[in-house]
């Protein structure tokens, strides 16, 4: 008789595992890991506390307002019920961003495409932290999609009009977060989506 095959296990929490694509059945993270700050510089580690605190402020107090949420988000475009909606909806009870878990933010990395421009506002504080924490050391897409999102889509007035929901000192926040990208990762998108719109909200140098 044919033994089993050993299953992995969590590197978080240890619960078994079959599939190294599909997320903990019990603290719902990722093989990639998100272990902070394993990889940083000592430098890097006090730039994203740095810019953790300038987020944390600039957000303070922002509410989802009826806004989409995630699991709304998720289920864009796949369902004809609205029972459906209202269900997904309740899976998302938060009424402060700070308190949206970190496996969430992991898992529905391409949620932030489909919420609205109230559940983007609400939501992009906590995926610019999320990303700032693990970008290095997690094999999510998030840290990838929270970056593109700030580019806006050629030829679309859509993303103007979702940026501009924000406040200037929320949009300086945003221009600080991917100046971060721009000297940390060397990857283009953070500086083509300063050169297309964030630049305006550089600090101004006497």
């Amino acid at each position: 008789m044919q033994q089993d095959q050993p299953r992995m296990r969590c590197r978080h929490c240890n619960a078994p595992w079959a599939l190294e694509w599909e997320y903990c059945p019990e603290c719902h993270r990722n093989y990639g890991g998100a272990v902070y700050p394993e990889k940083q510089t000592a430098r890097e580690c006090a730039d994203v506390d740095h810019l953790i605190a300038v987020i944390t402020a600039a957000f303070h107090g922002v509410k989802l307002d009826g806004g989409t949420t995630i699991h709304e988000a998720d289920l864009e475009g796949a369902y004809t019920e609205e029972h459906v909606r209202i269900a997904a909806r309740k899976k998302d009870p938060e009424t402060e961003w700070t308190a949206v878990p970190d496996w969430k933010i992991e898992r529905f990395s391409a949620a932030l495409s489909f919420l609205d421009s109230k559940g983007w506002r609400f939501y992009i504080p906590a995926y610019m932290i999320w990303t700032l924490k693990n970008w290095r050391t997690c094999d999510s897409l998030t840290a990838d999609w929270v970056i593109w999102g700030f580019e806006p889509l050629e030829g679309s007035s859509w993303s103007i009009s979702r940026y501009g929901v924000l406040s200037t000192q929320q949009a300086e926040a945003v221009y600080q977060f991917l100046r971060f990208f721009c000297e940390y990762s060397g990857e283009s998108e953070p500086e083509n989506a300063i050169r297309a719109y964030w630049h305006q909200f550089a600090p101004n140098k006497s």
